[in-house]
């Protein structure tokens, strides 16, 4: 499922390095055509990752400085009021992944994802992300949830079909929304040829509900293609004060670079601050200041704008705060725990992964970048992060988006 989302953004090639993984990307050529939504990455024990790249060259081409530590902070969150770590039952299981990522047949592959995810949905548990040939499912909140999931593929050709695309996604979105589903993730796309040789594509996404605490959602976008990173992240936090939270970008279906946000029911009343810090070689010191103030891990986001016609473009890590959960927030790394890193497809790895749960730091199966080089590659950490409370909104493996 997650290779062919991965695909449209990272080549498949990885290198081992010291202390970190290596993968060119897809859009090292600066080409603003990559479908990217909710797209779910790769990897075991939290290296690695796909990505929702909207044009990746090295940090440094713009300032983030604007953003820097404690910019976009309330300054209500101070250190010391951490989240308990609640107790909870073995929560992490792997099952046998339902499609094996062969990008030329996962349509016919879906009804058996569909399948998986409400057979283990309606016992409580969701998909977090691949790992290896299986799926690791984690209950996220320890209770009696349900969920249930659906799918719908839209169908457009070339670049005519763009913009059309775009507003079918967000109408399908907002009518879905209205019964209570929110964007899962991207299963997939693929590229065929009609008799006149005109592109024809389709892209398919899973939404998912959550059964036993009714919401609906609502659901806005907006261009940034002219937009520096610091008016970006302006607009992001305009938007959270109303209540919206950023869920991703989704570029390919329009000649715009759109982002999508969304709004929930059950989350009345919170509002949500975003900020971007530059991609480190050691992102841990980041992890835990920005944690300190409230701030959690969203995933890296590779901006892609063409303002004036001359390309803006970096890597930055991004960084959310959520009124409704407003303590400080600590972070857990695999290699600095007995034991190191652990092989989660093994039972010894799933173990570690529920006597962290119920110590209250979840698998949080974030790739955390330690580096760009040029637009081509990008580094990732090898560690896995756990984080205090269950986190389930990545902005580079989509996931599930389930809000109180």
């Amino acid at each position: 499922m997650d290779n062919v989302a991965i695909s449209a953004a990272l080549a498949s090639t990885k290198l081992k390095g010291k202390g970190m993984k290596f993968r060119k990307s897809a859009v090292a050529a600066a080409t603003a055509v990559a479908l990217m939504l909710a797209a779910c990455g790769g990897g075991s024990g939290g290296g690695g990752g796909g990505g929702f790249p909207v044009g990746l060259i090295g940090p440094g081409t713009d300032d983030p400085g604007t953003q820097g530590p404690g910019t976009q902070v309330p300054g209500t969150q101070g250190p010391g009021t951490q989240e308990p770590g609640t107790p909870a039952p073995a929560q992490y299981e792997t099952f046998p992944s339902a499609w094996d990522g062969d990008k030329d047949s996962y349509i016919a592959s879906v009804p058996a994802v569909v399948q998986q995810l409400n057979d283990q949905g309606a016992k409580g548990s969701v998909r977090l992300r691949p790992v290896g040939s299986n799926s690791l499912y984690v209950n996220p909140q320890a209770a009696n949830d349900k969920y249930s999931y659906k799918e719908f593929t839209l169908t457009f050709s070339g670049r005519d079909g763009w913009d059309g695309a775009s507003n079918a996604l967000l109408q399908r979105l907002e009518d879905e929304g209205a019964k209570g589903y929110v964007l899962h993730h991207l299963v997939g796309e693929t590229h065929t040829l009609d008799d006149s040789l005109n592109a024809i594509r389709k892209a398919s996404f899973i939404l998912v509900k959550n059964e036993s605490q009714p919401a609906t959602y609502t659901y806005q976008k907006f261009s940034f293609d002219l937009m520096m990173p610091a008016d970006f992240i302006a607009r992001l936090n305009a938007l959270g004060q109303e209540g919206y939270r950023f869920l991703n970008t989704e570029l390919g279906l329009s000649p715009s670079v759109n982002a999508i946000v969304v709004k929930s029911s059950a989350a009345a009343g919170a509002t949500y601050s975003y900020a971007f810090e530059p991609v480190v070689s050691d992102p841990k010191p980041q992890l835990n200041s920005r944690g300190q103030t409230g701030f959690r891990y969203k995933g890296y986001f590779e901006y892609f704008a063409n303002r004036s016609g001359q390309p803006v473009r970096g890597v930055f890590n991004t960084y959310e705060l959520d009124s409704s959960r407003p303590a400080a927030v600590a972070y857990r790394f695999s290699d600095e725990m007995p034991g190191g890193p652990v092989d989660i497809n093994t039972p010894a790895g799933l173990a570690r992964l529920n006597d962290q749960a119920s110590q209250g730091f979840f698998y949080s199966g974030l790739s955390v970048p330690t580096g760009a080089s040029g637009g081509a590659a990008m580094f990732f950490a090898d560690y896995a992060v756990y984080v205090q409370g269950v986190l389930l909104a990545d902005l580079n493996r989509g996931g599930a988006v389930l809000f109180p």
